[in-house]
């Protein structure tokens, strides 16, 4: 930390979920599978100047990135 004088005390844990919001849908249709994120418009959530546009999931046992894109990109 740059500066000496602050402290970090965590409030809580903060998993983050996927989840399909009721009456939106993309013309390419609604995911199945992880692997048809990347056609889609996802909602993409922004750590400071971070935006996560890689998402973790576990498919058939195996841990996988999946990049996703959303409105953030177009900023």
């Amino acid at each position: 930390m740059a500066d000496s004088t602050l402290r970090v005390k965590r409030l809580g844990n903060n998993r983050p979920r996927r989840v399909r919001l009721s009456g939106i849908s993309s013309s390419k249709g609604l995911p199945q599978h992880p692997d048809d994120l990347p056609i889609i418009e996802c909602i993409l959530m922004r750590f400071g100047l971070t935006i996560d546009r890689e998402w973790p999931f576990l498919i058939d046992g195996e841990a996988r990135r999946v990049a996703v894109r959303g409105a953030a990109d177009r900023e």
